[in-house]
């Protein structure tokens, strides 16, 4: 309609349809709020009972789809009827209003894929709550439910358009592996022995690998890249250590790889270890975290530790 509406401006003059565009961008601008207003309702009458919408899946991917193919018709519209090079003043005007438009949908495509995930990680909690627990120690049925759920959304989400789908598949990457770092650093299970500490590294690797599989099988190009699964298994690194002496070797690969881990995060490790007191953990943490420190040169690169915050209760 847009289009047409052009299309017919120009017939009476280059300064009406110069207007008429401008007046169109502002009010699909504008219609992005009322359209945010309705998605977040919708989503929330959904999770207030979710047997009322039966298809809330297909009709987000329909809607997010509805958000990146707007953006590539107003990327048409801004091509075919805007030649810069008119007065500075609108010229101006409609650079910013065409950014405006295109920043606020690009948003809005992202809040609905966002949904989507947010669809998958509730059905999952029960199995995140699990993880690094006694009753995960012996039980592989939260990680195999994880990475078949995760396999069933990710077959609805390939009728998302490509650049939807890679950013609903990233984000499920980075936010699982958060939460399964988050499950190492939190301490809800106890080591005593170096058998203890060895079983739960290599079950840690093992479902990295897992993790990595599914991603993998999901948007091969994406899984080419420094995967945040590797944060698990370079936790798991330190945890095996067999020797305690040797860990120091251990830490500064970690903190060379990541270089945005905190002390908090290495204490919280290194507390889980089990083999080391708090006064020792301490005393290891800040010598490493200062030799990083006078090494580092410039600001730290951001991995998912930046994500993470630890509970500094956990070390008392």
């Amino acid at each position: 309609m847009i289009r047409q509406n052009l299309e017919v401006a120009g017939t009476i003059s280059p300064e009406v349809q110069v207007q008429v565009l401008i007046s169109s961008l502002v009010q699909v601008r504008l219609f992005a709020a009322k359209f945010q207003t309705a998605v977040t309702r919708y989503k929330d009458t959904y999770y207030s009972d979710r047997s009322k919408i039966q298809y809330f899946t297909t009709y987000n991917i329909a809607l997010a789809n509805g958000c990146q193919g707007l953006v590539g018709v107003m990327l048409d519209i801004k091509s075919q009827f805007w030649k810069p090079g008119g007065s500075t003043q609108t010229d101006a005007k409609i650079a910013t209003e065409f950014d405006a438009l295109l920043t606020v949908y690009q948003r809005l495509r992202e809040l609905l894929c966002d949904h989507l995930l947010e669809e998958a990680l509730v059905d999952l909690q029960e199995q995140f709550n699990t993880l690094l627990t006694p009753r995960w120690l012996n039980n592989t049925e939260p990680m195999d439910t994880i990475c078949l759920t995760l396999s069933d959304y990710f077959t609805d989400y390939q009728h998302l358009y490509q650049k939807n789908f890679d950013h609903v598949v990233q984000i499920a990457l980075n936010t699982v592996a958060m939460r399964y770092t988050t499950a190492i650093l939190q301490k809800r299970i106890s080591l005593k022995t170096q058998e203890d500490r060895k079983m739960v590294a290599d079950r840690i690797i093992s479902e990295a690998a897992k993790l990595s599989t599914v991603f993998e099988q999901a948007a091969p190009d994406l899984a080419k890249f420094d995967s945040p699964c590797e944060v698990m298994k370079s936790l798991a690194e330190v945890i095996k250590v067999s020797d305690v002496e040797f860990l120091g070797l251990e830490l500064h690969r970690l903190l060379r790889r990541y270089p945005d881990m905190t002390s908090d995060h290495l204490t919280a490790l290194l507390l889980l270890r089990g083999d080391l007191g708090r006064l020792d953990v301490r005393q290891r943490v800040a010598e490493i975290m200062e030799e990083m420190r006078t090494q580092r040169t410039g600001p730290a690169p951001k991995s998912i530790f930046s994500h993470i915050v630890i509970s500094t209760s956990l070390f008392t």
